[in-house]
């Protein structure tokens, strides 16, 4: 997967995303010239994973760079991308660094009218401090505001990753969305039926088994055709179950969601021709 390119980057962004990146690419044989975070502590500590050196001033940016990896919050890349603008204006001259956000939500356009040299660098997986997901399967969409940063992108992902694609900022708006409900949200259900087996003073480990058969089984089927459960089976008797003992073990809240939801598969489930 590693190129054999010479490349210099500096990384925007000491949290899961940003860590990974800039882990990654030093393993490549990237230089990792600068760790920008606003807490010293955090830039230091990747800094010092990537041989590189910590900043908390975007107007400390070295332009020399390659590439500008904003590993940021969404909220705020923008307005970061406009400081990076403002600095390489000031600059003495040469060509500019590519930026490039990593960021599901954020559409080019944004970034391309305040920066010419602008692109998406955005892996489509979840990090927390707790996993590491193997990152060569990791697929990473790639978009550019020119030909060069497109280029320069999809270089930079093969060096991480055998999957790169090509895609829109309204196809990545679109993946962002599902991506929410297919981890995100997931991963809040299995932390509320951990809530709930604890009611029977038991662990979520009863359920590992379930759950691992669950995604076990989509490797192969499409999730439609698979669903079970009391909703696509039209079980009212034990849904009515299910919704009475929510309320008498006082979880009104998913009382109303587990209506919603059995609602929701059972109106796709009915209208499947």
């Amino acid at each position: 997967m590693a190129s054999t390119f010479d490349l210099s980057v500096t990384i925007a962004g000491a949290g899961n995303v940003g860590s990974f990146l800039a882990l990654e690419l030093f393993k490549s044989g990237c230089t990792i010239k600068q760790v920008y975070s606003r807490t010293e502590k955090h830039a230091a500590e990747l800094a010092a994973q990537v041989n590189s050196v910590a900043i908390t001033d975007p107007k400390k940016i070295d332009l020399k760079t390659g590439l500008i990896i904003l590993a940021l919050p969404d909220k705020v890349i923008v307005d970061f991308c406009k400081r990076i603008a403002d600095v390489c204006a000031g600059g003495t001259g040469g060509q500019n660094p590519v930026i490039a956000s990593t960021a599901g939500s954020v559409a080019l356009a944004e970034l391309s009218g305040i920066y010419p040299d602008a692109g998406v660098l955005y892996p489509l997986q979840t990090f927390t401090r707790y996993t590491n997901p193997e990152p060569s399967v990791i697929p990473f969409c790639i978009e550019g505001s020119n030909f060069r940063v497109e280029q320069l992108l999809g270089s930079t992902a093969k060096r991480i990753t055998n999957d790169v694609r090509f895609i829109t900022s309204g196809q990545r708006l679109i993946i962002h969305l599902a991506a929410v409900f297919a981890c995100n949200f997931t991963n809040h259900m299995i932390a509320l039926s951990d809530r709930i087996i604890e009611k029977a003073n038991l662990d979520l480990s009863i359920l590992m088994p379930l759950i691992n058969e669950t995604f076990s089984r989509l490797r192969d089927n499409k999730p439609f055709d698979v669903q079970t459960g009391p909703a696509v089976r039209n079980d009212l008797n034990t849904i009515s179950k299910h919704t009475d003992l929510l309320e008498g073990i006082d979880e009104i809240a998913l009382k109303a969601l587990y209506t919603i939801i059995s609602d929701n598969i059972a109106l796709m489930h009915n209208n499947k021709e």
